[in-house]
């Protein structure tokens, strides 16, 4: 009987034992600070949009995109000690992951209309429990293309009538080119298939069509087109066409 109770005594401390190295294995303050409730995922794109641009620039195919898992209240524990472990479509980053490894950062891949799938996790060690999860579906986006005149803060498109002796200013301005700058894009102007050229080989993203002044027996329509191409991606591109009715 008391060679019983001495082993009894004994599974109840290897058990204890074994408890009190299961609960040392884990980050309370990990697990405490990582939740649903206490980060939001964040990011950003490099593509092309102008200065003025008020909204947000998207992720098109060659651009970046900076994704950051942001505490949105004060932890218990400091978010750069915490374990971030990132997934992009579903496969391990395990270059991005790590200790205190809070954004990550990849090339946009995928074709336009496609998805980009980034998850963020967060565990209570390098091979622990994972405590926090989020996920985030980015589509990819075309470039586009406006045209304007300096007259107007709308966007021409389709037709636009002007009458001779009138001179007509037209400003192109992309979106969404994985591109730095205007430098980065070439600028093709036709009219009825005719190549416009730049007679200073600056601002090629501007036209200026002259109309004589004089009198018409009839109204006549020119067929605009612009197409805009990367220099160094010919894949990227994207092009306009503007009907000018002449009266």
């Amino acid at each position: 009987m008391l060679n019983f109770k001495k082993s009894l005594k004994l599974i109840l401390v290897a058990g204890l034992l074994v408890l009190g190295c299961l609960t040392l294995g884990k980050n309370p303050a990990a697990t405490s600070a990582a939740s649903a409730e206490n980060f939001l995922l964040a990011w950003t794109t490099n593509s092309f949009v102008p200065d003025e641009f008020a909204g947000r620039a998207l992720p098109t195919r060659g651009s970046y995109v900076k994704v950051v898992a942001l505490p949105t209240k004060k932890l218990s524990a400091n978010p750069d000690a915490l374990y971030y472990r990132w997934l992009l479509d579903g496969n391990v980053m395990g270059w991005a992951s790590g200790v205190g490894k809070s954004s990550f950062r990849f090339k946009v891949t995928k074709w336009t209309n496609d998805t980009h799938t980034i998850e963020s996790q967060i565990l209570n060690g390098a091979e622990g429990q994972i405590v926090f999860s989020r996920t985030l579906n980015l589509t990819v986006v075309a470039p586009s293309i406006t045209l304007k005149e300096p007259s107007n803060d709308y966007a021409i498109s389709d037709t636009y009538s002007l009458r001779t002796g009138r001179d007509l200013l037209l400003t192109a301005t992309p979106f969404f080119f994985h591109a730095q700058s205007l430098a980065d894009l070439n600028f093709a102007w036709k009219i009825d298939d005719q190549q416009l050229a730049s007679p200073d080989e600056k601002n090629l993203n501007k036209l200026l069509i002259q109309i004589p002044a004089g009198e018409l027996n009839e109204g006549f329509v020119k067929d605009l087109l612009l197409a805009v191409v990367h220099k160094t991606d010919e894949l990227q591109q994207i092009s306009v066409n503007l009907r000018l009715k002449i009266q």
